[in-house]
């Protein structure tokens, strides 16, 4: 039920080990997360997939790399960025006027 929807991983079952050896049955969940992407049809979807294959997606979206099912989030980042004005003027002009303190 609760798997990866891009390379299947889900829960596993091991062992916690204590300091004297004693083990007791475990199962080590998966880091999954909910994401709502669109497929090459512009269909929108909810999928589960987990942090490894989320930040493949994040790195292969960023180098221009064309994937399959685009997530919806990096679609509003792409908006917010074109959006936002830059801030390096004022930077400067405070790096100016802190230069000026401490000449005069």
């Amino acid at each position: 039920m609760a798997k990866c929807y891009t390379c299947g991983k889900g829960s596993q079952t091991g062992f916690r080990k204590s300091h004297s050896n004693i083990k007791t049955k475990h199962i080590f969940k998966a880091n999954l997360h909910y994401i709502r992407v669109m497929n090459r049809e512009d269909l929108e979807k909810k999928i589960r997939v987990c942090s490894k294959c989320y930040k493949k997606m994040k790195n292969d979206y960023a180098d221009g790399v064309r994937i399959p099912l685009t997530p919806l989030s990096f679609l509003n980042q792409a908006k917010a960025r074109i959006v936002k004005p830059k801030k390096t003027a004022v930077k400067e002009e405070i790096a100016v006027n802190v230069e000026g303190a401490q000449n005069g």
